[in-house]
């Protein structure tokens, strides 16, 4: 059996979170049973967060609200 509070959580910003940002990301991945946050930082992603739980993507991030637009705009 896993113990979920060894996974770690990989986070993707466009930039370095400050404390407030930092504190709502660790309460959110904690209460899904991470126990370790790593962070990285990705400008081409413009805004927002990518998190990776496991297999499971939490995007929130700009880039994929305009890729998204543009698919719905060109279908």
């Amino acid at each position: 059996m896993t113990n979920k509070n060894n996974i770690t959580a990989n986070v993707i910003l466009a930039r370095t979170p400050d404390a407030e940002t930092e504190a709502m990301i660790e309460k959110f991945v904690q209460e899904r049973g991470c126990g370790k946050v790593k962070y990285e930082i990705d400008k081409s992603i413009i805004g927002g967060v990518i998190i990776y739980i496991g297999d499971t993507v939490f995007d929130g991030s700009v880039r994929s609200r305009l890729d998204k637009i543009k698919s719905d705009v060109t279908a």
